[in-house]
């Protein structure tokens, strides 16, 4: 009889056991593998947050390739090694402000990424290289704004099971695995240049340059050697002091006040590259004072005869 108790109560345990170490329907966190979700939207790198993701914009830089880093963190547990996180890129159409629908294309836009959990930490990262496409011309559609949608996939050390949240704040529910991201090229016109953005102001930049024109803008460039940024009196952010400055060339900053002798250096370029034979942009035929230089009272029609215009 003795026995019989024994055995009893040894079956009663063992199944206890068994249906303990069962997993239960109800409660999906109770696993073995760790999660990993992506955390808020405070990104550590100085990029652009737009309505929908980060923009990481190549107008105001010279680089051929930016990293940027989005971070995720985990759920679970430290490990004493670095934990690879499974992650997709896919090429999503995006429509950009002007209204073109562009498709972005991996190898030309983007070429690397991957994101890990680092040992003994619970904070990580989901690393990009993005990469400049494009002459910078809003007409070249390989420079326009393109978007690739990143999402968070199951591996061996990760689930992917906390794949949302709420947001009492916005009274939204946020996806935790999935962030798309938008990559640019697209070198946009300065402000005080274009009446429609500066109004009467922008007539002093007209007076002296001419009307806008995306190849003139790069003219001008060319010839001062300061990058999209300098003219856009834009801002940039110090490595060393993790604050943003404006931004100076060769310790010159952007003044409207200049713009007679950025004038006058347009204008002598242009007259130097003539005399030279070389061919000059057409909207640069409206440039103040070039007339009189090359004392003709149609520049257009003059160097369009001398075949020394191209559009």
């Amino acid at each position: 009889m003795k026995n019989n108790v024994i055995n009893t109560a040894l079956c009663l345990i063992l199944a206890a056991l068994a249906w303990s170490c069962e997993k239960d329907p109800l409660h999906p966190y109770l696993k073995t593998k760790d999660g990993v979700y992506l955390t808020s939207q405070a990104y550590e790198s100085p990029y652009v947050w737009g309505e929908r993701g980060p923009v990481i914009n190549f107008s105001h830089t010279q680089d051929e390739f930016q990293w940027f880093s989005i971070p995720i963190r985990v759920m679970g547990n430290l490990a004493d090694y670095d934990r690879e996180v499974a992650v997709v890129a896919t090429p999503i159409i995006n429509v950009d402000p002007d209204g073109y629908s562009n498709l972005s294309i991996e190898g030309v836009h983007w070429d690397t990424i991957f994101a890990v959990i680092p040992a003994n930490e619970i904070n990580g990262f989901i690393l990009i290289r993005a990469l400049k496409a494009g002459t910078g011309d809003p007409s070249d559609e390989l420079s326009r704004e393109v978007a690739i949608r990143i999402e968070i996939k199951e591996n061996e050390h990760f689930d992917t099971k906390f794949d949302s949240y709420y947001d009492a704040t916005d009274n939204e529910t946020r996806n935790t695995l999935v962030r798309e991201v938008r990559i640019v090229n697209v070198i946009n016109a300065p402000c005080w240049w274009l009446v429609s953005c500066e109004g009467e102001g922008a007539k002093f930049a007209i007076l002296h340059l001419g009307q806008y024109h995306a190849k003139k803008y790069a003219y001008l460039r060319q010839i001062t050697g300061y990058p999209p940024i300098f003219w856009d009196r834009g801002t940039v952010l110090d490595p060393e002091t993790g604050r943003w400055v404006v931004y100076s060339q060769d310790g010159v900053e952007f003044e409207g006040n200049h713009l007679p002798g950025y004038g006058a250096r347009l204008r002598f370029a242009l007259y130097e590259d003539i005399i030279a034979g070389k061919k000059i942009p057409r909207s640069c035929t409206d440039v103040s004072g070039l007339k009189e230089l090359l004392e003709v009272n149609d520049v257009e029609s003059y160097l369009d005869g001398l075949g020394l215009l191209e559009d």
